[in-house]
């Protein structure tokens, strides 16, 4: 786990071209569709491999709900 006292400071300085200690990047942006405002959410390499649209109104390209199932998840009935 990672430990960040200047929040500020690591999130604005430009990271060193040699050795970079952040581990993924989280990107948000503000749409909007028919009027209608929403974001659109891209964490690359996380553990949902797809971009994420949630709108105000929960309509469409609101994504909804996401299931996931993982290999080693094994219900036994």
């Amino acid at each position: 786990m990672q430990s960040i006292d200047d929040v500020d400071g690591y999130v604005r300085e430009e990271p060193c071209r040699t050795s970079v200690e952040k581990e993924h990047v989280l990107v948000a942006l503000r749409v909007e569709v028919a009027g209608r405002p929403g974001i659109l959410l891209l964490d690359p390499g996380y553990h949902i491999a797809r971009a994420i649209t949630v709108m105000s109104d929960s309509l469409y390209p609101h994504t909804g709900e996401i299931y996931l199932l993982f290999q080693f998840l094994k219900l036994k009935w």
